[in-house]
């Protein structure tokens, strides 16, 4: 675990439900972690598994039927779950800044990327608007956009899916916060793009010592910029620990499975091993352990109760029932291919 006096971020025991006209439902389920200055922690999982739903909670940006029903959120070592709207205005995107997954969608296609830049430096600053003006090219310089004079006055429609997530980037970035949430910013880019986004984010990072919390469902972006690595299932964290115990030595057959599944270049022939079923639903009661309805080597302790918590070492976590044993060895097909510690 890390030192707590280094902690940006400290979330403990959170839960959070959903209300439906079937009842309530649990989309994240008692999760706890740190997140400290210059390090940048992955969340990975398939879809559903409580990852964005975690992000947002964090802002404070769940929907009117989402609602924290227990745990606490610490940043800087104040409890932000006791603070107004008002309150939590003035630390979005002045010490913590989030970018969304389409920036599209994220950006106001009516509003010039100069204005919507300049606007969020306004409202969270005490710059001249010459300076603000200033700022807002420095920014875009920053993250790569080239002719940025230029570029302020275009509309979002008029830049390339790449460039609209560095103008996302930059907004995120326009009053140096102390930590950047991100939630899957690279998914719809194509790989080379996505390459320079991550380069770009990992550059930042070391340049502004920012925390960075990352979530993907893409193993292969753990990889190239994760420090630690969160593993979620059903709402619950599985595994955790740091880039290299979870990509060379995994201990849940759950990211056994997310290691299997991700194509390796440097072996085409060697075939994928998906895994078999489908994630639950956050509408199913699944007793035990949420993974064993689709785990090959699930045993009947793990339908009946949920898996304690086994410690590997001292930054290394699993709730599975075969590390009670401790007979249980990782089959991932060449996984040290994907993570290369040199």
């Amino acid at each position: 675990m890390q030192n707590s006096n280094e902690n940006l971020l400290r979330v403990e025991e959170l839960k959070i439900e959903f209300s439906s006209s079937k009842g309530p439902t649990r989309a994240v389920n008692d999760i706890t972690f740190n997140v400290s200055k210059g390090e940048t922690v992955c969340i990975v999982g398939e879809s559903g598994s409580g990852k964005s739903i975690t992000l947002l909670s964090i802002m404070k940006l769940l929907s009117k039927n989402g609602e924290i029903t227990n745990g606490n959120i610490h940043f800087q070592g104040n409890n932000m779950r006791n603070l107004s709207n008002k309150q939590m205005r003035k630390i979005r995107n002045q010490e913590i800044s989030m970018i969304f997954q389409d920036p599209m969608t994220a950006l106001n296609p009516v509003f010039t990327i100069g204005y919507q830049i300049t606007e969020t430096i306004l409202n969270h600053s005490g710059l001249s608007k010459k300076a603000t003006h200033e700022r807002v090219i420095e920014l875009l310089t920053l993250v790569g956009i080239p002719a940025p004079k230029q570029r302020i006055k275009q509309y979002p429609h008029e830049l390339s899916g790449g460039m609209r997530q560095r103008v996302m980037i930059a907004i995120a970035l326009s009053n140096n916060p102390k930590l950047l949430i991100a939630d899957e910013p690279t998914t719809a880019l194509d790989v080379t793009i996505q390459s320079q986004i991550l380069d770009l984010i990992q550059d930042l990072k070391e340049k502004f010592n920012m925390g960075v919390l990352f979530v993907t469902h893409d193993m292969s972006v753990v990889t190239e910029i994760a420090d630690r690595i969160l593993v979620m299932y059903g709402g619950k964290i599985v595994e955790e620990g740091t880039v290299e115990d979870v990509m060379v030595n995994p201990k849940h057959p759950y990211t056994e499975g997310l290691l299997n599944s991700v194509p390796d270049i440097n072996r085409p022939d060697r075939p994928l091993e998906p895994i078999p079923g489908s994630p639950p639903s956050l509408d199913d009661d699944i007793p035990g352990c949420h993974f064993h309805p689709r785990c090959k080597y699930a045993m009947e302790e793990c339908s009946i109760e949920y898996p304690s918590t086994f410690t590997i070492d001292s930054d290394h976590h699993v709730n599975c029932w075969l590390q009670k044993t401790g007979e249980w060895s990782h089959h991932v097909s060449e996984s040290e291919v994907l993570y290369d510690s040199q």
